[in-house]
């Protein structure tokens, strides 16, 4: 079982508590408008359901159980690989903050795992395979893994073949959905740092 899960920080953060974004709705609007742009791509996904939970997807935090560095790290190793690390926001990757989450201080009861370890552009077949990749944290726990899975590797070489597909950091591996707040008290801050 992972020990760690991990959060990016939030640009725009208020305050010392990560919500989820239709918290942050009804709390922060102006957050909640800066954040909802990352789905301008994939609005199918503010409606999708979660069925265990019976909640949607912006009603729980999405947790990565890989350390956010390893996720960037490997995501520039195959850029640099096919040549192509120039179309990367270096810049803005450097220094990018985020949130590591001892697993044991949260509630147990709230965790849930999203075990999607592909990614796919087609959203109806994706939103349909969600009820088969969902499962609570006690028969769920053991699919996860710290390491980057073989579906991100063929994600990220996918898209610096075709530059113009979206590059979203946490394709292809699970995802662990915590319906809940996490207080900050209890992360440490990591600050990435480009190799």
């Amino acid at each position: 079982m992972i020990e760690f899960v991990y959060h990016l920080k939030p640009n725009n953060l208020n305050g010392n508590t990560l919500y989820p974004l239709n918290v942050l709705r009804d709390i922060y609007p102006d957050s909640y408008n800066f954040h909802i742009q990352k789905y301008s791509y994939r609005k199918e996904l503010m409606k999708a359901k979660f069925p265990i939970a019976n909640c949607l997807w912006n009603d729980v935090l999405h947790l990565s159980p890989v350390d956010i560095g390893i996720l960037i790290d490997n995501q520039i190793s195959i850029f640099r690989a096919t040549e192509k690390e120039k179309y990367l926001d270096l810049e803005r990757i450097n220094n990018r903050k985020y949130y590591k989450i001892d697993i044991r201080k949260l509630n147990s009861a709230n965790l849930y795992i999203y075990n999607t370890l592909e990614a796919s552009n087609d959203m109806d077949e994706t939103m349909d395979k969600i009820k088969e990749q969902f499962y609570d944290w006690e028969n769920g726990n053991h699919l996860l893994s710290n390491q980057i899975t073989t579906g991100q590797i063929a994600y990220f070489n996918k898209c610096s073949e075709n530059l113009s597909l979206p590059r979203y950091l946490f394709t292809a591996i699970p995802h662990v959905l915590y319906l809940g707040n996490i207080d900050l008290a209890i992360t440490e801050e990591i600050t990435y740092q480009y190799k």
